[in-house]
């Protein structure tokens, strides 16, 4: 069996973040989503190929230490079939374990889906919609443990396909049957040109073929927005932290007596955890790191190697804080945070924020709306409506706030992009845009005389 990833699009409804890195790269718990993916597969003595295209090197980049990786590269995107298809010309046929780069999946649904496809023959991984809108999704119709038909962006539906299928060597040219649309749409349906797998399927469905429906049972999500980026790293941080048996604190780092430590901890290579600090659940920490003096976990998080948190931050559950971070003096924050941020003092932060990410001081993202509601947002101008993180703050690769910029529910902020001191973000903020606040100030005469001189 060989297990093909698809990693090669742009991923551009996952804006700002995928201006500068493939979605397949976006950090879960400090781990690129794709490695995350690579070394379970790793697990089960698999041929693994990654079909790449764009930002292809970030890619390598994020595997670069894992021995027996193949790559394809591809020039254009034509569908998931149509690569896979190109793909399949440079590699000896066998069973195809395929995989979409940009899924997070519980270790074990992964187990439970390769030990039953292989026997089953023609098998996908499906998930229940859990809140999300059917119309949003390709959607599989089940009977049993079969797949009756599978429909592009139905208007109903109670499951989703995950983008996880197991083809046996002897249905590969069913793929090759595949059209430029994907046909299988409700009424006024408008799918895009794109040679569809999902479509695929449906044809050996419609051909008689049994295609059956593997369930999920633990954790599944499609990083496909941003606020994905939220629900993924909370899920899977949830899994890391709840798996901690005991506190591992190797030779070299050192924990102070000062802290006070409700939860277990593992500590990476010469990490420290100095006095006044408060960890009141489970923690993992990487390698050359220090927290300190009044650092505050309220609950599970994820901290990267390399960082310094220090003088009385406090960190919200289920944050994941990258490499190199520097989050410091009375900062409140929550969310993920990509490598090299920088939060020094007085800030209030709840959201994503991309690579070296430059927070200046009393910097406030709003997470309350007066009208108590959820911020609507718009991805491609479509609205959209997230179960989580809809009122969070996105901001992209490479950008900057002034001191005492606030940044309103749910606003985007592109890459390379300056929002400046005292500005009021209410909209989403371009890349590569600089945005300053225009006043007006009021001028009277002043001196000695206002006090009777």
């Amino acid at each position: 069996m060989k297990a093909i990833i698809l990693a090669g699009g742009n991923g551009t409804k996952l804006w700002p973040y995928t201006e500068t890195m493939p979605k397949a790269t976006i950090p879960v718990a400090n781990r690129p989503v794709i490695r995350i993916l690579v070394e379970e597969l790793k697990r089960y003595n698999l041929e693994i190929y990654i079909i790449v295209g764009y930002l292809k090197e970030d890619i390598r980049y994020a595997l670069r230490d894992i021995d027996g990786v193949n790559y394809i590269e591809i020039d254009k995107q034509y569908g998931t079939a149509r690569v896979l298809l190109d793909s399949l010309k440079l590699i000896p046929k066998d069973d195809l374990l395929v995989i979409y780069g940009d899924i997070l999946v519980h270790p074990k649904d992964l187990e439970r889906f390769i030990e039953k496809a292989e026997r089953l023959r023609l098998a996908s991984l499906i998930s229940p919609l859990d809140g999300e809108e059917p119309q949003d999704w390709i959607c599989p119709r089940v009977r049993g443990d079969r797949i009756t038909s599978i429909e592009g962006h139905p208007r109903s539906g109670t499951h989703r396909v995950c983008g996880v299928y197991f083809i046996g060597k002897e249905f590969l040219s069913y793929v090759e049957k595949t059209p430029s649309f994907m046909r299988n749409v409700p009424v006024g349906g408008m799918p895009p040109q794109e040679v569809e797998l999902a479509q695929s399927f449906q044809i050996m469905i419609e051909e008689g073929l049994d295609v059956y429906a593997i369930e999920t049972e633990g954790f599944f999500v499609d990083i496909d927005k941003p606020w994905h980026i939220l629900e993924a790293n909370r899920r899977y941080i949830e899994f890391l932290c709840s798996s901690i048996g005991e506190s591992i604190i190797p030779d070299g780092s050192t924990v102070s007596q000062e802290a006070y430590i409700k939860g277990k901890i593992i500590l990476g290579k010469n990490s420290h955890i100095g006095p006044r600090v408060v960890i009141m659940d489970n923690l993992i920490v990487g390698d050359n790191t220090t927290i300190t003096n009044g650092a505050i976990f309220t609950g599970p998080s994820v901290v990267g190697d390399n960082c310094f948190i220090y003088n009385y931050p406090q960190i919200g559950g289920y944050t994941s804080i990258g490499n190199r971070c520097h989050i410091g003096h009375c900062a409140e924050i929550e969310g993920v945070f990509f490598d090299n941020v920088y939060v020094v003092h007085y800030s209030e932060l709840y959201g994503v924020f991309g690579n070296s990410v430059d927070i200046g001081a009393a910097t406030v993202c709003g997470t309350l709306r007066f009208d108590d509601r959820y911020t609507i947002h718009r991805i491609k101008d479509r609205p959209e409506f997230p179960k989580e993180g809809a009122n969070a703050t996105y901001i992209g690769n490479f950008s900057r706030t002034g001191v005492n910029a606030i940044i309103m529910p749910g606003v985007k902020v592109g890459c390379y992009s300056l929002v400046g001191p005292g500005v009021i973000a209410y909209e989403d903020i371009p890349s590569n845009t600089l945005i300053l606040a225009k006043q007006e100030y009021i001028k009277k005469p002043w001196g000695p005389e206002r006090y009777g001189w």
